[in-house]
């Protein structure tokens, strides 16, 4: 049977082996695709500009023509799946998140060296757990709204 010193102890180890590192990793790849999706849509603009611009006539007869018409639908689908999955806003909730994560675990290491009984290390026990909880429902929450389009509402 473990004690709820014990209990706080492996808590600790979950979220910063597992927990922040997932935080960690979602909030550096969406901020990836986001610098990706972002810089193909501007660079694809620029592109068709430059293209439409520069090209000759006799290129336009042979390739030009391809090229405006490819070079913009390729900054049109970078654009789509910057709408579509939201890499910024997801960057930002994973990272909201990873900061709370970081928090939590100071914070559970400052009550578990604080504890002086069995007791203490149960009510700090259960405070961490439920803080912890509580994040992953308010990641949980957030994440289904970035993905169904919704407005989220603001609580008075």
């Amino acid at each position: 049977m473990s004690t709820h010193s014990e209990l706080i102890a492996e808590l600790i180890e979950k979220l910063e082996s597992d927990v922040l590192t997932y935080y960690e990793g979602a909030s550096e790849s969406a901020y990836r695709a986001w610098t990706i999706t972002a810089g193909i849509a501007f660079l694809s603009s620029v592109a068709s500009a430059l293209t439409a611009a520069l090209i000759s006539d006799a290129s336009f007869g042979t390739y030009g023509k391809s090229l405006l018409v490819v070079i913009p639908v390729i900054g049109a689908a970078a654009t789509g799946l910057l709408h579509l999955y939201k890499f910024r806003e997801k960057e930002a909730l994973r990272e909201e998140g990873r900061i709370e994560v970081e928090d939590i675990i100071l914070n559970a290491k400052s009550l578990l060296s604080s504890c002086t009984s069995e007791n203490d290390a149960k009510v700090a026990f259960q405070q961490i757990r439920e803080r912890y909880r509580q994040l992953e429902l308010n990641q949980h929450r957030r994440d289904i709204t970035l993905r169904s389009d919704e407005v989220p509402k603001i609580k008075p």
